[in-house]
């Protein structure tokens, strides 16, 4: 959607109309105003069989891309990638807006090593840092820039999050508000409808901003709307196949924790940023920060608890039948 909003020539504006930024003149001065390079760092070629096949394919892509937007550089196919920028923009001198996406899948793909992945830090600092051609730099991802970037390789960043964060928290999730006009557009077009506000708000309500306003889990809300069924939308893999681990092992006493959560006690806890940046977790304050950050748990006012009830089946998922007992008595 950013890269939508920004790439030059572009007729993106339609996307735009009725929504909140066609409303600010100084927003819609950038629209279709800028030369973006956009890259998803989770797609992978058809044949990748180690990060330097994946790099290649990466490098040869933006060179291609260049070559057809400043002929006149004359920049060579198998030019290197910072080389290749910096050609083009001794002869034009354009600026590029990098909107990167996924930048954090390296760290949870498998095939990649840990050379691999400092590889990849080096590349991203060797292609962005104090360069002449970058106008804007934006990476989305999961994982802290800071936990991985060691010394002063990523830090031209500056991080933002959903949780602690009164700048852009506001922006995560569905209002109660927002949910109300769908629900009223979902009961319009489907008078015998069988998911309604209540339904809405028992199963997918519960996470809290820095300011204690309400959140919906926004692909669980539109799901139910569009099947008409409250039903949990969570996939069992990655993330969650680790954090069940550490649950259902009792690492830290966590279990006995969201045990006491289920009871409707939340559980003062640190959050610790770089936790959910290595599966590698010790304490019980890196594993709730892990929680947090994959959205099995809210955090508000130093404290974590179970959101909902998505969640709450979730978690008991992870306990042993006793457990559960004692918790539901």
């Amino acid at each position: 959607m950013l890269a939508s909003f920004l790439t030059r020539g572009l007729d993106a504006a339609p996307l735009f109309e009725g929504l909140e930024v066609s409303c600010d003149p100084a927003a819609m001065a950038h629209l279709g105003a800028h030369d973006v390079i956009y890259i998803d760092f989770s797609v992978l070629p058809d044949e990748c069989e180690s990060y330097r096949d994946y790099i290649d394919a990466i490098r040869a892509g933006i060179v291609d891309d260049l070559r057809a937007f400043a002929p006149e550089a004359g920049v060579e196919p198998r030019i290197g990638l910072f080389a290749a920028h910096e050609c083009v923009y001794d002869v034009t001198k354009a600026q590029f807006c990098f909107i990167m996406d996924e930048w954090d899948s390296l760290f949870f793909n498998p095939l990649f090593t840990e050379d691999g992945q400092r590889s990849f830090l080096m590349l991203l600092k060797q292609l962005l840092k104090t360069k002449p051609y970058v106008e804007l730099s934006h990476m989305a991802g999961i994982l802290s820039i800071a936990k991985h970037s060691t010394g002063s390789e990523l830090n031209m960043f500056v991080e933002y999050g959903a949780v602690e964060d009164l700048r852009y928290d506001r922006f995560f999730g569905f209002t109660q508000d927002e949910v109300c006009e769908l629900c009223a557009r979902h009961l319009a077009c489907t008078p015998d409808a069988r998911v309604g506000y209540e339904g809405l708000e028992h199963w997918y309500d519960g996470y809290l901003t820095e300011d204690g306003e309400r959140r919906f889990n926004p692909r669980s809300v539109v799901l139910a709307l569009i099947d008409d069924s409250l039903r949990s939308c969570w996939t069992e893999s990655g993330p969650y196949d680790e954090i069940h681990c550490y649950v259902r092992n009792n690492i830290a006493a966590v279990r006995d924790d969201l045990v006491r959560m289920a009871a409707g006690e939340p559980e003062r806890a640190e959050m610790e940023n770089y936790a959910a940046s290595s599966m590698s977790l010790s304490t019980k304050d890196e594993i709730f920060s892990a929680m947090v950050v994959y959205g099995f748990l809210t955090y508000y006012d130093g404290c974590v608890s179970i959101p909902n009830h998505v969640l709450m089946l979730k978690s008991r998922s992870c306990w042993p039948r006793r457990a559960w007992a004692t918790s539901r008595a």
